[in-house]
């Protein structure tokens, strides 16, 4: 648990942070549910069933970040093998409603030979779908008529596992890029956001993982690259 009364301050911002996104679309089949029960004599029981399952897989996603946030650097908690292939689904079914706007499109290229990772999986799933998110509000009033696409790959070497994200949304400025990963920085509006999902994700990676976060940027896009090391089964060399 957080005890001390700063790092609780920070867990709940992140949380806020974190939680913004599920808690807007909740609202959007909320306010779905009232128009069609008050607009419609028959209400369609195929879309009120698809409207709660959408609601329940937010509701799931934002219990699955309050736990992540709460159990940051606990020493209680016990690391599992889990998949990189079943990783990638779940962002994929996290991201399903803004795919089907078809304002940006994500591309996960899943690994032909899946791998496991020695960890925490829904921190590195909150750290990717930060990556993803602040790729998609890069977006925002570039490339009108253009493709919006975003990226998602992994691959491994001998010694690390690397996860990349990649846009093509007119890269960072210089001056906001030496920033990025400060604390309290943020490009967002003051009611957007908290300026630290780029910190959290650096902690998490560097404290939870052992590994480093880094991006290239130029005019054309961004690409932000994740590097953990390799501590799967297939890493063990037989002593002979």
């Amino acid at each position: 648990m957080i005890k001390d009364r700063s790092k609780t301050i920070e867990a709940l911002k992140v949380i806020g942070h974190q939680w913004r996104q599920p808690l807007n679309l909740i609202s959007m089949e909320a306010i779905n549910l009232n128009v069609q029960a008050n607009l419609e004599e028959n209400v369609d029981s195929k879309s009120v069933l698809e409207s709660t399952k959408r609601i329940e897989e937010q509701v799931q996603r934002m219990s699955l970040v309050l736990k992540s946030i709460l159990n940051l650097g606990s020493e209680q908690r016990y690391k599992d093998l889990f998949s990189i292939n079943d990783l990638f689904s779940s962002i994929e079914a996290a991201f399903l409603d803004e795919s089907k706007k078809k304002e940006v499109i994500l591309t996960i290229d899943y690994l032909k030979e899946d791998k496991q990772i020695f960890g925490f999986m829904t921190d590195l799933q909150e750290v990717l779908l930060n990556l993803i998110n602040n790729a998609k509000d890069a977006y925002k009033d570039k490339l009108n008529g253009k493709e919006k696409s975003i990226f998602l790959s992994a691959s491994c070497t001998d010694s690390y596992y690397i996860f990349v994200v990649q846009d093509a949304a007119g890269g960072i400025p210089q001056p906001i890029a030496d920033k990025v990963f400060e604390q309290n920085f943020s490009t967002k509006i003051t009611g957007e956001g908290f300026g630290i999902g780029l910190y959290i994700a650096k902690l998490i990676i560097e404290n939870e993982f052992d590994g480093v976060i880094e991006f290239i940027s130029t005019q054309e896009g961004t690409e932000f690259r994740i590097k953990i090391p390799r501590n799967d089964l297939s890493s063990l060399k037989l002593i002979k």
